[in-house]
């Protein structure tokens, strides 16, 4: 056990020194929330019972106070993805696993230990940038919205929910990442679905619904016909999705010789 927390300690101290980590806290959680500020803004001055015949800026009737602001955390979802990606392959690129292994000869431990930091960590990255996103739109919208520092029990609900889905698809991203040992594959296979691929492929082909960024976006409170009714479900598929790849990932890393390559 106490090998095993020094393991933790150790990959904690990797993901907190990783470069690409800090990036992504800053575009995560302090460039969303500004973006967030100023949707806010252009959303009171053009009036939270506008539709698009009162507006023709509109293309669609602004969803209720309680959706307000999770369309701006879509913007996270992306870095998430990168980071897992990049953390997942990080010691194959460069070229320091075999190091990581001689100091704590556990496979086993060294997987758990990266799985356990990544899913702790991006949860509470996720859950300071979402609700600070939906703090600051309920803030810029001054007595027209929600009181920012209580909100309600729905609200709260949703940013749980929302947590869920940018864990688990950074989840999905590490897992691909360390399967395949490059962040390339990871990121070709979720980039295009968030930029709209999966949505689009999803209300065309029953299949894609089941991709895992479909069923992130599920999760997530944009309006009243994007959240699904049965959130469960769909952290259970997005559940699914990181047990296989993790579980490919555990058996080529606990199968594979490094030799000298990594």
């Amino acid at each position: 056990m106490k090998r095993f927390l020094k393991c933790l300690h150790s990959e904690f101290l990797k993901l907190y020194y990783l470069k690409a980590t800090k990036i992504v806290v800053g575009l995560a959680v302090f460039l969303q929330a500004v973006l967030a500020y100023i949707g806010a803004k252009q959303i009171l001055a053009i009036g939270l019972n506008a539709t698009p015949e009162t507006n023709q800026a509109l293309l669609e009737t602004l969803p209720p106070l309680e959706y307000l602001g999770f369309e701006s955390i879509l913007i996270g979802i992306m870095p998430m993805v990168v980071l897992g990606s990049i953390y997942g392959a990080g010691e194959y690129q460069s070229h320091s696993m075999r190091t990581t292994l001689l100091s704590v000869n556990k496979k086993g431990y060294v997987f758990s230990a990266k799985t356990i930091v990544l899913a702790v960590a991006s949860a509470i990255i996720a859950a300071l940038a979402i609700a600070l996103t939906i703090l600051v739109t309920h803030f810029a919208l001054g007595k027209a919205g929600l009181n920012p520092f209580v909100l309600t029990p729905l609200v709260r609900k949703y940013i749980v929910l929302g947590v869920c889905a940018w864990t688990g698809l950074t989840m999905v991203a590490f897992m691909l990442g360390f399967l395949f040992r490059t962040p390339i594959i990871a990121l070709l296979f979720l980039i295009p679905q968030i930029y709209n691929v999966g949505d689009f492929l999803a209300k065309r082909f029953t299949w894609a619904s089941f991709l895992p960024v479909a069923i992130g976006n599920r999760l997530i409170a944009t309006s009243e016909k994007i959240i699904n009714t049965n959130p469960l479900q769909n952290i259970g598929l997005l559940i699914i999705w990181i047990a296989v790849i993790g579980s490919l990932a555990y058996v080529r890393f606990y199968r594979s010789d490094l030799g000298g390559e990594y």
